[in-house]
């Protein structure tokens, strides 16, 4: 699996900051690294939760579940990783992962609380 692969199932076990409340406008303007290491950055570490409308759910090919949140005019992309990507994550983080899995669904007002990462 690629570096990128573990940061986004929490496989590199990072200490990760405390969750906050954000809004998908600061999320899609942080500007993106002009290379991405093989470790996690340390904007990574950061756990969100923003509340949107999910205007679009598909299942990648990859069996990774990616969804479109949309507020107030900004949009972004939240992702679940498949299940078979979650094996080395902790038992913690695998339930998490599978929960997201099972409700991931549009709908017009979601909170979604997850780990930031740049893909």
């Amino acid at each position: 699996m690629s570096s990128a692969g573990r940061v986004k199932t929490l496989q590199d076990r990072p200490h990760l900051l405390t969750n906050r409340l954000t809004t998908v406008k600061y999320l899609v303007t942080r500007r993106p690294p002009p290379s991405f290491p093989s470790t996690r950055l340390p904007f990574e570490r950061h756990i969100f939760t923003v509340i949107a409308r999910v205007t679009f759910v598909r299942e990648d090919a990859d069996s990774a579940y990616h969804f479109i949140l949309q507020e107030h005019g900004y949009h972004m992309i939240g992702e679940t990783p498949a299940a078979y990507c979650d094996h080395g994550a902790t038992v913690h983080y695998r339930r998490l992962m599978a929960k997201a899995r099972r409700v991931t669904r549009s709908c017009a007002k979601a909170r979604v609380t997850g780990v930031a990462f740049f893909d």
